[in-house]
């Protein structure tokens, strides 16, 4: 059913997705269903694995009519976007055959998911006159992600005035000077926690337990965001409590000379500057001559920034990473139109788990096709944008488990 073997199915963030995430789903899913209902047309493949995800949105991949009801549509989408949310299909996957009268439908946990339950119950009514059409289902979503956007502003703090003003030297090697973002984010730690309580089965992008150390250097990094003193310095006091655990990712070569260390006056995260004055201001033993790099055997975690200049692909090699891997890749905005690929040389392509509404992208490697000790990691950072771009990269390395 799949176009290609690297397209992105709902299949692979089931388990993974919020509140917002599944009313973007209902809402995308009913939009294109709309049109053939509209006709008295039924889709009949409506499900997980015959939807594609690209960046925000979602799309069937088959759109042609096939054996089906409108009705049977309705319920399907419902339970898909169940699935989508607490990783496992409902009624054994067996579908609506399998619903009697009396059989309940279970409702999502969590606050704030209550205007969700009553649409899904609703889309599931054993009395198929009961359930609504996908035109009203696509207007009460549109309406629920609007709510979810006025949200999440109210968070944001007001923007600062003012432009970064690059140097001399960054002008020759930067065409333009990165553009001030003026909306802020929703922290990345509140999100997982708020996915954990919606999700029946606990299901996460990274496991909250072994995951910790991962978790608190992205929150860190994602308070940069704003530029402002006060996140400024709470990033230092959570980069300082680990500091001793990790590395700088100073190993990273650039192989297609389209990325740049990042000077300290430019709008960006300044995680090196940070990390380097900590490392000096503590007196770290695993620092060596500067700072040794991820691929060191004796530290697990390690992290690094990078910029890619508008337009170009930077690739990354990384020696000393094999088994079980966990890679996240943040940008600075979370706006970002960017690509990543992540592979063992010459070898195994690896997909992301997850790009979260934050602009984040997940791999999580644990499966037979893991590295092996002795190959060598490529990782490869497109940025798609018109503006040079910044980017953090996190590294979990279970080498030593």
């Amino acid at each position: 059913m799949m176009e290609n073997k690297n397209m992105l199915t709902a299949t692979s963030i089931k388990g993974f997705s919020s509140n917002e995430t599944c009313w973007q789903y209902i809402h995308d899913i009913s939009s294109q269903l709309e049109e053939l209902h509209s006709a008295g047309v039924p889709s009949g493949r409506v499900g997980l694995a015959n939807v594609k995800v690209e960046g925000y949105r979602f799309s069937l991949i088959d759109k042609s009519p096939c054996k089906g009801s409108l009705c049977g549509d309705v319920w399907s989408l419902a339970a898909s976007a169940f699935e989508l949310v607490l990783g496992v299909p409902l009624l054994n996957g067996l579908g609506e055959r399998a619903q009697k009268e009396n059989t309940p439908i279970p409702s999502l946990p969590g606050s704030g998911v209550e205007s969700l339950n009553t649409l899904l119950h609703r889309c599931m009514c054993h009395k198929k006159e009961s359930r609504p059409s996908v035109s009203q289902i696509k207007d009460i979503a549109a309406e629920e992600l609007k709510k979810c956007a006025q949200e999440q502003r109210s968070k944001r703090p007001l923007p600062k005035n003012g432009t970064s003003k690059p140097s001399g030297k960054y002008d020759k090697e930067w065409p333009e000077c990165m553009t001030i973002l003026r909306n802020s984010v929703i922290s990345f730690f509140l999100l997982l926690l708020s996915s954990v309580q919606l999700h029946a089965q606990a299901h996460s992008v990274l496991d909250i337990n072994d995951e910790e150390t991962t978790i608190k250097l992205i929150e860190a990094t994602l308070m940069l965001r704003s530029g402002e003193e006060k996140k400024w310095n709470e990033a230092r006091n959570e980069f300082s409590k680990r500091i001793g655990i990790f590395t700088l990712m100073d190993e990273l070569k650039d192989r297609s000379h389209d990325c740049a260390l990042l000077p300290a006056h430019i709008k960006c995260f300044g995680i090196n500057r940070m990390i380097k004055e900590l490392k000096s201001e503590k007196r770290v033993q695993n620092t060596g001559k500067g700072l040794l790099d991820g691929s060191d055997t004796r530290y697990n975690y390690s992290i690094y920034e990078k910029g890619v200049k508008r337009g170009s692909t930077a690739i990354y090699e990384m020696a000393g990473r094999y088994g079980k891997q966990i890679f996240v890749v943040v940008p600075f905005s979370p706006s970002q139109n960017y690509e990543t690929e992540l592979s063992v040389a010459g070898g195994v392509l690896y997909e992301p788990v997850y790009k979260d509404p934050d602009g984040i992208t997940y791999y999580c490697i644990d499966s037979g096709d893991a590295p092996a000790q002795g190959s060598t990691l490529q990782l490869k950072i497109k940025n798609n944008d018109s503006n040079n771009a910044s980017f953090v990269i996190v590294n979990h390395n279970y080498r030593n488990r």
